[in-house]
């Protein structure tokens, strides 16, 4: 498992503790990267579009050390295997980054990977230029949406607005808490990241297994139904990050919240 954060942040924002949590489960390898060097600054007083330049080129930087890994563990025959049993997991900007790694994997090795869950992948700079994830960058992609709305001319009108994630549906499941948009205890006007951030937030709780419920998923005919709280919950379905090859919900799913920790119900 790959944990990527976003702009303006860094691992011990989120990333090490899902890693914890992880880790307390089944045996595997959890690599978190930081990438705070490049992308540190407050979103008032940086170069976005650099911060995105950057986002690009860390993210085929990780494809070359997967491919390292790979070979000198010898984990791997690269020859005879196409789908690489990698979970890429990234917040915002850390989120789009899976593009360019699992392009430049590709170009690299051959493999595909196998999971991508996109935190409330950011809207700037990505939509415009058509570079977003989408169900190509991975065998499997889920996606967290928690702060989206309409596209917005700038990367200051989203922040105004506190929407910068993506409202259309971007993976072969979209989960949309509380409709999408805007989260229960997130007040625009004080926090305008609250509902962006809520998206990491929802992981710590999902993968802590001291979280004493459940994220509990309700089917969806499409985004234009998530108003009305979409349709029954199907039974045992829940979000969570140990989705395997045997069964994957897809589709467009609703998951209600409280405005508390840790906002399951």
């Amino acid at each position: 498992m790959i944990l990527v954060h976003g702009v303006g942040q860094g691992p011990s924002d989120w990333a090490l503790n899902v890693a914890n949590n992880v880790l307390k489960g089944a045996e595997r390898s959890v690599l978190v990267v930081d990438w705070s060097q490049t992308g540190e600054e407050s979103f008032l007083d940086f170069d976005y579009a650099q911060a995105l330049a950057n986002a690009l080129l860390v993210g085929r930087q990780i494809a070359v050390v997967i491919k390292n890994f790979v070979l000198r563990k010898n984990l791997l025959t690269l020859k005879n295997v196409k789908t690489a049993h990698i979970h890429f997991v990234g917040f915002a900007e850390g989120a789009q980054m899976a593009v360019s790694f699992a392009d430049h994997l590709y170009e690299l090795t051959g493999m595909t990977i196998y999971r991508m869950t996109a935190l409330n992948p950011t809207s700037p700079f990505f939509e415009t230029f058509n570079q977003s994830i989408s169900q190509k960058t991975a065998k499997y992609v889920d996606v967290v949406h928690t702060s989206a709305g309409l596209s917005a001319p700038g990367f200051y009108n989203h922040i105004r607005i506190g929407q910068l994630g993506i409202m259309r549906p971007l993976g072969h499941l979209d989960v949309y808490f509380n409709g999408g948009t805007t989260q229960p205890g997130c007040n625009a006007i004080n926090d305008l990241l609250c509902s962006h951030r809520r998206a990491f937030e929802y992981l710590l709780f999902a993968t802590d297994p001291r979280t004493p419920c459940v994220f509990n998923m309700y089917n969806c005919t499409g985004t234009a139904q998530l108003g009305s709280m979409c349709g029954k919950r199907i039974l045992a379905d829940i979000y969570s990050l140990e989705y395997s090859l045997l069964r994957e919900p897809r589709g467009i799913r609703m998951v209600k919240v409280s405005h508390r920790p840790p906002f399951c119900e």
